[in-house]
């Protein structure tokens, strides 16, 4: 109805969108990351990505500067990643997610890694 079109986001209009956290995290022994912090650093392997509405939540992907890492050593993968082929060329097909339980996140669906 006409009276409906009023109420539709009009072109020009602001829209707020939340900004994504993100955490690094290192590898993942027994179901939970060694270390997670908001800095990266040497150990970083993982990107966590959450947002503050929902922190408990999030998206988890191989961090880009970790490639040549888990490329060469792909023990780092074990446990958060479902890997097939054989080789240095790390590619992430799709990225996995994960909760926090208490101070831990426990990777809730695998991260598919292709190496060729």
């Amino acid at each position: 109805t006409e009276e409906h079109k009023d109420q539709e986001i009009q072109p020009g209009t602001e829209i707020k969108l939340e900004t994504p956290i993100t955490l690094y995290a290192s590898i993942y022994r027994d179901k939970a990351f060694k270390k997670v912090s908001t800095t990266p650093d040497d150990y970083t392997i993982y990107n966590i990505t959450t947002s503050p509405s929902v922190p408990t939540s999030g998206v988890i992907t191989i961090d880009v500067n970790a490639y040549a890492k888990v490329g060469t050593t792909p023990d780092f993968l074990d446990e958060a990643c479902i890997v097939s082929g054989n080789g240095s060329n790390v590619k992430v097909t799709k990225p996995g997610t994960v909760t926090k339980e208490g101070d831990n996140w426990i990777v809730t669906e695998q991260i598919e890694v292709e190496l060729n």
